[in-house]
């Protein structure tokens, strides 16, 4: 019987700042970067890589891997993140492992995404494997 390797396989891959403190100095020193700038700005990133400890949760085969918008997240530090730039993506199954709490939501509140807005999901979205294991 051939054993799976015990390389590391990242279960969360989205970009998470989790101490409050690290977060208010990075934007201290980058007064002027907007939020949905933060992740795309080369000085912002090199900064996170050498001066904040950075952790990553290994998959095993009791973590359950969970899909949303083409993103993993692991079932121990979940969230869904409703909106993309305050617009809903569309079709809600792009919101993988969370569409039936989003739709949920949806019902529950009475939401009008059309209304509130939304976006053709990209196609990166729709881009990934599930792991199994």
């Amino acid at each position: 019987m051939k054993s799976r390797s015990n390389h590391f396989v990242p279960a969360d891959c989205t970009s998470v700042i989790w101490n409050r403190n690290s977060l208010i100095d990075i934007l201290k020193l980058f007064p002027n970067k907007s939020y949905s700038s933060l992740e795309l700005d080369t000085n912002i990133i090199n900064y996170c890589k050498t001066k904040i400890k950075c952790y990553g949760i290994q998959y095993t085969p009791n973590l359950q891997i969970l899909y949303n918008r083409g993103l993993t997240y692991c079932d121990k530090l979940s969230f869904l993140h409703i909106t993309t730039k305050g617009k809903f993506l569309k079709p809600v199954s792009v919101y993988a492992d969370y569409a039936q709490q989003l739709t949920y939501i949806i019902q529950k509140y009475n939401l009008d995404i059309d209304k509130i807005g939304h976006v053709k999901a990209h196609a990166g979205c729709f881009n990934y494997k599930k792991i199994t294991y």
